[in-house]
Formats: structure tokens, sequence, C-alpha cells
């Protein structure tokens, strides 16, 4: 199976989108053997390869038999190659998906790699897990954030919010901008003066692209980590148990 993301419909995180759905079909799998072997006999494993890089992409062929989404370029090869070298059950990545995709998931070098058809070895990561990171901030903070420099004004809006909401007003502040301004390196700078305090910091809540449709999904995914703090390898049966423990 080929799999193409960034077309027809682009993302900025077209890779990290790539690596999670990869990760996905592997749990599936994993959940899906135990019911093949009993039911049929059967175990199904699965190997798979991801590579970013540049592609043509429109339609091609003759009149007689026209392709409406022909690719051209070394990228699809690349993968294949990637596939055909990773063990069964493994998720392998080219460096160039890795420096995309690095923070957001927990990795380990498999060292450079010749790959049939490919001229220049590449060096080949094997993704393991999704890491705790939630944002490109996140990822950004645990490699080390640069110095803070001006906002002046908006950092003294809202250290004077959370002081009227300390004497008892209640405050909501919209913080809006376009991508990659810093409004969350902005929170982040109120949120380290507030920790300095005896006041809490009661809940951090982040939504997600990829949740679009579940109006309640910050919510839902805070209840998870905070009040019945799931293992992420927790089955069903576990985590009812501890929804009923808190309940």
């Amino acid at each position: 199976v080929l799999i193409y993301f960034g077309y027809p419909q682009a993302h900025e995180d077209d890779a990290r989108r790539a690596v999670s759905s990869g990760l996905r079909i592997l749990e599936t799998i994993n959940r899906l053997n135990p019911q093949l072997e009993r039911d049929w006999g059967v175990r199904l494993s699965v190997r798979l390869g991801i590579h970013t890089g540049l592609v043509i992409v429109g339609e091609m062929g003759v009149r007689e038999a026209p392709d409406p989404m022909a690719v051209v370029g070394e990228t699809p090869n690349i993968s294949a190659r990637l596939q055909s070298v990773a063990e069964p059950n493994t998720l392998f990545i080219s460096s160039f998906t890795y420096r995309l995709v690095q923070g957001f998931f927990e990795s380990t070098s498999r060292g450079w790699t010749t790959l049939k058809g490919i001229t220049d070895p590449i060096l080949v990561y094997q993704v393991l897990r999704e890491s705790k990171a939630e944002s490109r901030f996140d990822v950004a903070e645990a490699s080390g954030l640069t110095l803070f420099v001006n906002r002046v004004q908006e950092k003294a809006l809202l250290q004077m919010s959370w002081e009227e909401a300390k004497a008892g007003s209640v405050q909501v502040v919209l913080l809006h901008g376009e991508a990659g301004m810093g409004k969350s390196r902005l929170i982040w700078e109120l949120k380290k003066n507030i920790v300095k305090e005896a006041d809490v910091w009661i809940a951090e809540i982040k939504g997600s692209p990829y949740y679009k449709n579940s109006a309640f999904y910050p919510i839902i995914e805070k209840k998870k980590k905070i009040l019945f703090q799931f293992d992420r390898n927790a089955n069903s049966l576990k985590k009812l148990s501890k929804i009923e423990s808190f309940l």
C-alpha cells in the first residue's frame, strides 16, 4: 500500500501525520492478531517505510489510459526501499522525515543504510512511540528556548489580569495572532512567573487539528492524563477500572 501525505491537500505537519498513522497501523495489527490467530490460525505482520521529498504530481499517461494521479520522483521509491529493509512490525523513516518530526516521537538510529537503486546511503531511524510533546513549542522548550525580548505591554496586561483574578475578579483573556508570532511563548513566560507564587496553575488544555470533530477533546485528554492517569499501554478494562475508582 502506498499512501501520500501532502497531496491533494497539504498540511504544515504532514510528516507528523504520516508517522502517527504508521504507529496506529502497528497498534491496530497488534490488537487484531489475537483474534485472527484464534479464528483463523494466522497472524499478520506489517513493515512501514516513510520518506519526505519533492515529487511532481499530475495527470499523465495516454488518452486511452490516463493516470489521474501519477507521481514522478524518487520519494515513493525510497519509501518502498525503507519498507523493504524494515523488520516485521517496525516503522522506519529517513533522516529527511526525522528532522521534521524530531521531538514528537521516540526513535532510535539504525545507522547509514544503502538502499537498492539509491546512489547515496541514507541515515535511517526506527520510530518506537509517540513522545509527550503536543505542540512545536513543547519540542522547542525541551531543546532550550532563546532569550525572551520585547512584548512588554502584552506581558504587563497578562500580569495585571492575573493580579485581578487573584483579587476575585473573573478574567478571560483571548490571545490571538498569526502562527509563529510567539503566543505560546508569551503564555509560557506568564506561567513561569505564576508558579513562583503560592497560587496554583489549575489546568492547561490544548486543541489539536487531528481531533477537530471532537469538541471536548482537550478536556477529555486533560481528564485522562490528570484525573484518571491512564497508562499509555493500558487496555480498555484497566482504563474502565481507573475511571470507576476515581468516581
